[in-house]
């Protein structure tokens, strides 16, 4: 019997988030991605998937840009899903959900993931330009849900201060971003000589990152950054500078446990200015706690009251390169205080079930399929 189809549409190039879907989604449909030439262009390609780059380029930062060039591809978008008739679309982003929604397409099932509330949308500026986009997205995203059968979040805080004015709660999923545990089969944690603080993910948040590397040489640690970053300055200090790192981007597949392998600590401190920063949960955390490595994250955020809650980790200010290097020192030579955080990762590894929340996703997809047809 053949399988219905499901088509994804990413404005980037397919990452681990994206292969997490994927790889859940085959078993049950025809999987056909859409997806722009953005970051890593060097991706895995998935068995009995199907790829269609679409002929755009987006850059970040470029608003205007990224709208001009949304409308010269929308035409092409609906034309592929016209010719290839998915029962399913499924949106990553509110400019892919814009793509996605049509006369013709409304009539499909549509799930909407949002893994990161843009800054447009939740940003407390009084700048008249950035007021009136907050009004148009919020808009047009309030206008897109009434078509969407499912809002899948990574972070439930994300319905509570946003979604919830024009989404109902049962159409939400929470799926949190939970590592693929296959990717992590050959992690072991090595016993260094050097204290070892790594960043792994995209480097961003620049002040962040300095205040990082301003601590650890004061703390006399190593630094290790991965991840693809937007300019060289970062790899410019690893090159001036013996006690960091810089292994830039990676494969997540393949590189993902030996990176981790290479840490003490992680690091997730980002700039809380950005109001998406306090409500995101990355991955991060989850990658942190099933390794067994205390995390430090930024105060006043909803990461910091998880990471409290739960006791895996440190806060610190996202601005306070003195108070982070007092936690690095502390981190770094008060075994007692170490162990109990590695003990706190070790009670809560058992709640890092990737298939727990996979096998509820699709349940609530063929539920839809069942209310729908």
């Amino acid at each position: 019997m053949e399988k219905e189809k499901i088509i994804l549409i990413v404005s980037h190039c397919p990452d681990a988030l994206i292969n997490k879907r994927i790889n859940l989604l085959k078993k049950e449909y025809k999987v056909i991605v859409l997806y722009n030439e953005r970051g890593n262009i060097n991706f895995n390609l998935i068995e009995d998937v199907d790829y269609i780059k679409l002929n755009s380029r987006f850059e970040n930062g470029k608003f205007l840009s990224r709208i001009v060039k949304l409308i010269n591809i929308r035409k092409d978008v609906q034309n592929i899903i016209h010719k290839i008739n998915p029962s399913i679309l499924y949106a990553f982003r509110l400019d892919m959900l814009w793509l996605t929604v049509s006369n013709n397409t409304k009539r499909r099932k549509i799930i909407y993931e949002v893994a990161d509330l843009h800054n447009i949308v939740i940003n407390n500026s009084k700048n008249k330009i950035k007021v009136i986009a907050k009004v148009i997205v919020k808009w047009i995203e309030k206008k897109m849900c009434k078509y969407v059968d499912i809002l899948s979040i990574t972070s439930e805080m994300f319905f509570d201060i946003y979604f919830k004015n024009f989404i109902e709660a049962e159409k939400v999923i929470y799926m949190p971003n939970i590592p693929d545990l296959q990717y992590f089969k050959e992690y072991k944690k090595v016993n260094k000589e050097e204290f070892t603080i790594g960043f792994i993910g995209v480097v961003r948040y620049k002040e962040q990152m300095k205040m990082l590397m301003e601590a650890a040489k004061n703390a006399n640690i190593n630094v290790l950054f991965a991840g693809r970053s937007q300019d060289d300055e970062i790899k410019k200090f690893a090159k001036e500078n013996s006690f960091i790192e810089y292994y830039g981007e990676y494969n997540y597949s393949t590189d993902i446990a030996n990176l981790y392998s290479k840490c003490d600590c992680i690091y997730s401190v980002y700039d809380t200015r950005f109001n998406n920063v306090k409500y995101a949960l990355p991955n991060k955390l989850y990658e942190s706690i099933y390794c067994e490595l205390p995390i430090i994250v930024a105060k006043n955020t909803y990461l910091s009251q998880l990471v409290q809650k739960l006791g895996v980790g440190c806060s610190v200010s996202d601005n306070n390169a003195e108070e982070l290097k007092n936690t690095i020192i502390k981190l770094k030579d008060n075994k007692k205080f170490y162990n109990e955080i590695v003990l706190n990762c070790k009670k809560n590894k058992r709640d890092i079930n990737l298939e727990k929340y996979n096998n509820e996703f699709l349940k609530k997809i063929k539920f839809i399929d069942k209310k729908k047809g």
